[in-house]
């Protein structure tokens, strides 16, 4: 074989070699990207108890982000334990809509 054709040759196996790499990186990747989805769904499913949770357990449920959550420990900390999940209406930003939303997962 001449130097061309082992030079032709060599190119090849390693564009191969390249292209194989790539693709398992990339599926190596995406594997990660589902567990990581999995596991905040799974988080997204596990109840939280207003009286107890923090401000990140909190942004957990849907449609309460940092500032809802922090109403949320702040209307706590100062009126005291909630007597019912309704009593989340008092806090400013949540609505019945929230807890419908979240219905099963908000407990006392």
């Amino acid at each position: 074989m001449n130097i061309s054709k082992k030079l032709l040759l060599a190119t090849l196996s390693v564009t191969v070699i390249a292209f194989s790499g790539a693709s398992l990186a990339k599926a190596d990747t995406k594997a990660s990207q589902q567990v990581a989805t999995k596991a905040i769904s799974q988080e997204n499913l596990q109840p939280v108890n207003i009286n107890v949770s923090d401000v990140a357990q909190l942004q957990t449920l849907k449609g309460v982000g940092s500032h809802r959550a922090e109403a949320i420990v702040q209307y706590r900390n100062e009126i005291g334990k909630y007597t019912s999940i309704e009593q989340l209406t008092a806090v400013k930003g949540i609505g019945l809509k929230i807890i419908e939303d979240n219905k099963g997962r908000i407990t006392l």
